[in-house]
């Protein structure tokens, strides 16, 4: 019968066979290895900086329920802008006046990059509860009520319409849960965003012109609208409700049949 090893005995055996194993691997995986404590910390840090972003940020404001962050001064018609898209959530079967919107405003470039890199070139985004439900914005101009994204056609849309749809987002996430929020239909998912928050970025005439006609466009804003068309023909012309609107099974090309005849009505 063999002598129970101590504690100790066994943390010293266990490291001296780990010493073992990563003596006896070669190559790039000997430098993964090496290297794991490394990158697991620079990926914590870097997860640490996506939620708590604020330091890098030289002005901020709290008004209402919005707090505000922006690299650049911030112009005091903002709260106007705030008022309306608090107006408009206040309206939302889901909405929930205990929700702290956290807003950061990335006129710089690089700023954006580092804190929304999948989704620098967009008018905004936002991110999950693990995240804290913030949202990140292209560059603006505040008192045009202007917000710009990179895209080359549709690239301008009113700021407080932006500020909506992304603040939507997170409600949708809060009331659903993330998970089930992000298995939901990208149309179903937008086209809520896009019918509470208005005035979109694609030329309504244009739009509606494109859609009767079964004509596409290179540009995502279409898609975009396309979206909300058929939100807002459900909720406006039909008659269904939020929870129906999420919960139920749709045909898109029936919708897109039926609207086409209601596009003067939406």
């Amino acid at each position: 019968m063999e002598p129970k090893m101590s504690l100790w005995s066994r943390l010293v055996a266990r490291r001296q066979a780990r010493i073992l194993r990563t003596s006896q691997l070669t190559g790039w995986r000997r430098t993964y290895h090496r290297s794991r404590p490394f990158l697991t910390l620079v990926a914590c840090s870097y997860l640490c900086l996506l939620a708590f972003p604020d330091f890098l940020f030289a002005y901020s404001v709290k008004h209402g329920s919005y707090q505000v962050f922006s690299d650049a001064p911030i112009d005091p018609s903002l709260s106007v802008l705030l008022d309306r898209s608090s107006a408009k959530l206040a309206r939302l079967p889901i909405s929930d006046p205990s929700m702290v919107h956290r807003v950061y405003i990335c006129n710089g470039s690089s700023l954006r990059r580092l804190l929304a890199p999948l989704t620098s070139s967009a008018f905004g985004s936002t991110y999950s509860w693990v995240l804290r439900r913030k949202t990140i914005l292209n560059r603006a101009e505040i008192p045009a009520n202007l917000i710009f994204s990179d895209a080359p056609t549709s690239n301008r849309r009113p700021l407080d319409s932006v500020i909506t749809h992304e603040r939507v987002h997170a409600l949708l996430g809060h009331h659903f849960g993330d998970a089930r929020a992000w298995l939901l239909p990208e149309w179903k998912v937008e086209g809520y965003c896009e019918m509470i928050a208005g005035s979109p970025s694609f030329d309504v005439k244009e739009g509606k012109r494109l859609l009767q006609a079964g004509l596409t466009d290179p540009s995502p804003a279409l898609r975009y609208f396309r979206y909300g068309m058929m939100v807002r023909y459900l909720v406006e012309i039909e008659g269904v409700d939020f929870e129906s609107l999420m919960n139920q099974q749709f045909d898109t090309e029936v919708i897109i049949d039926k609207f086409k005849s209601h596009l003067d009505r939406l």
